[in-house]
């Protein structure tokens, strides 16, 4: 959730639970917040896949139910490239996986 958002909903007294992979950033938006006592920090990185499910209850359990999911995920060029480029590797690995295995 953006900044601003997150500043915004909390002026109205939303509950919000606020994630990233960044927690000192998270930290700084709650305390920001008009009512920070409101505000759940949950560290979340989405390239982690494994962890999403236990993620997802943890969310629940902070207040009881999820009424309005936001998702502003949002990717630096820099950090992009990098995955496209890990992406194209990992594509031609498993090209020579396969090739390998057809000579055999």
């Amino acid at each position: 959730m953006s900044k601003s958002l997150a500043l915004e909903l909390s002026n109205y007294g939303a509950k919000l639970i606020i994630s990233s992979r960044n927690e000192s950033v998270l930290n700084e938006v709650k305390n920001r917040c008009k009512f920070p006592e409101n505000v759940v920090v949950l560290l979340l990185d989405l390239e982690d896949y494994k962890s999403l499910p236990t993620k997802v209850v943890k969310a629940i359990l902070f207040f009881g139910s999820i009424d309005v999911l936001v998702n502003n995920e949002g990717i630096h060029p820099d950090r992009f490239a990098k995955l496209i480029l890990k992406a194209i590797k990992n594509q031609k690995e498993e090209v020579y996986i396969v090739r390998a295995k057809e000579k055999n």
